[in-house]
């Protein structure tokens, strides 16, 4: 079976930068962004074994 479906939305936010001064430190969050793409599924699915019977 073969699945697929779009993808979007925020994403993780990025790096940070810190730096302290005078014992204090500041923090600063960049590199949000928002998000598209798609995802691909590939699945197996096992047959039954041929060894049992069938019921009659």
């Amino acid at each position: 079976m073969i699945a697929g479906g779009p993808l979007f939305g925020p994403h993780a936010p990025g790096e940070s930068t810190c730096q302290t001064r005078d014992g204090v430190q500041r923090c600063e969050h960049t590199g949000n962004f928002f998000g598209v793409g798609a995802n691909l599924e590939l699945r197996a699915r096992r047959r039954p074994s041929s060894s049992t019977p069938a019921a009659r």
